[in-house]
């Protein structure tokens, strides 16, 4: 069953979806600057380096979101949820309509 979503379930999903997008996978629809280069993470080995970059690829898809005003209003990684494999992390973001931060959590694999 699937269940539609507004508002500010809508807006974290587009979020989600924009993080876990790879850049460039949908320039044949015309959208060749969505998504993030979380993707470019993939095979790497958990480094600070490599913590600075994904911290680095969600702010950068963060500032293309329209919906959103383009700078995060708070960013964490969460240590204690990663994996040998993954980052995890908090980001709150503030929606151009106004309102509260939305915040969501999210852990990428490498």
């Amino acid at each position: 069953d699937l269940e539609s979503v507004s508002g500010r379930e809508n807006l974290a999903q587009a979020i989600i979806l924009r993080l876990l997008t790879p850049m460039g996978a949908l320039t044949a629809l015309g959208h060749a600057s969505y998504g993030s280069r979380l993707h470019l993470l993939i095979g790497e080995r958990k480094t600070s380096a490599a913590r600075l970059l994904c911290r680095a690829y969600v702010l950068e898809a963060i500032a293309q979101e329209p919906r959103v005003e383009p700078r995060a209003v708070a960013f964490a990684f969460d240590e204690l949820a990663e994996r040998i494999d993954s980052f995890a992390f908090t980001l709150s973001v503030q929606p151009v309509a106004g309102g509260d931060p939305v915040s969501l959590g999210l852990e990428v694999g490498l």
